[in-house]
């Protein structure tokens, strides 16, 4: 297994309150996978990547859990070494509202040169060359490097991102909403990238989204998030046309249509409960189990589901 998260909690402290924001983490990926992390905003999606590269600043705090890459726990990792051995190196992250990461009065080479400098990489030469490459590859002009950020449209920021993301050859990177500002099209060609990124590179992709659509086109395997917990792992096919967890099922049924009422499409609102499952006030299949217990995992035709109700809801989707 490339990827293996543990138990991973997470929690903000605020004055004299503790804010759970991850609760219990576990989800496997294995080497050339794309996998997709959906939910709401506010789910826990990004503090999950971040949780992972560890750059949860105060008040967060990583209580408990794991994150093994092929066996090494980077969580126990003194960090300095992690920044210098694995960041970049094995796994990179490319954040939300990435177009606004490059910095302003650089050019573009010197963002590459940047990056290989703080990994020893010191041959300015090579570097340039496989700036050049990977620029190529996202089917960007050479001439790129020495443009500013300003001069660059949010599609061809977002691509230079991307090709820095790959410059130390990770395994792994993670994607957090890199298509959300786009237009359609542009986003075409960044979902068609990154497919071609995984194929003949052979990078593992954990993308981020609350893009259903992107996720049926993109992955094979979709980790749902509500709530800070994941609430089922399977099949992206399987997940999406027969979820086992009727929050799965509710942002699959609130996709937009052309046909009937908005409001057939829209979740049920409902607060975060302090006890039992976390989704029951929005659950259409709530009984008092659900009001007074979290469920665990179920592990069901090569799924994870956690339902005390999920044969009903299996039931419901034909």
């Amino acid at each position: 297994m490339l990827l293996e998260v543990k138990n991973l909690s997470v929690s903000y402290f605020l004055e004299d309150k503790e804010i759970p924001a991850l609760r219990d983490i576990n989800f496997d990926v294995e080497k050339g996978e794309i996998i997709s992390i959906i939910g709401e905003s506010g789910s826990g999606k990004t503090t999950l990547a971040k949780s992972i590269i560890r750059q949860i600043k105060k008040p967060g705090k990583i209580i408990s859990g794991k994150v093994l890459l092929e066996g090494n726990d980077l969580l126990a990792m003194d960090y300095s070494k992690f920044k210098r051995d694995i960041l970049w190196k094995e796994i990179s992250y490319v954040p939300q509202a990435s177009q606004n990461s490059l910095n302003g009065v650089m050019r573009i080479i010197d963002h590459f040169y940047d990056t290989a400098l703080s990994h020893n990489w010191k041959n300015k030469e090579e570097v340039n060359k496989k700036a050049k490459e990977l620029l190529k590859m996202v089917a960007l002009d050479e001439k790129v490097l020495k443009m500013y950020p300003h001069e660059l449209s949010g599609g061809m920021k977002q691509r230079v991102l991307i090709a820095l993301s790959l410059l130390l050859t990770p395994k792994i990177v993670i994607m957090d909403e890199p298509v959300s500002a786009l237009d359609v099209v542009t986003q075409r060609r960044i979902i068609d990238l990154i497919v071609n990124i995984n194929k003949e590179l052979g990078t593992t992709i954990l993308f981020i989204t609350h893009d259903i659509a992107l996720t049926k086109y993109l992955s094979t395997k979709t980790v749902v998030m509500y709530a800070g917990r994941v609430m089922e792992i399977g099949n992206t096919y399987e997940v999406i046309f027969k979820p086992y967890h009727p929050y799965t099922q509710a942002l699959v049924n609130s996709i937009p249509s052309i046909h009937g009422e908005i409001s057939v499409r829209s979740i049920k609102e409902g607060e975060i409960p302090l006890h039992g499952c976390p989704f029951y006030p929005r659950c259409p299949y709530t009984m008092e189990e659900c009001k007074v217990k979290e469920p665990d995992f179920y592990h069901v035709d090569g799924r994870e589901v956690r339902c005390f109700m999920y044969d009903k809801v299996r039931k419901s989707n034909g």
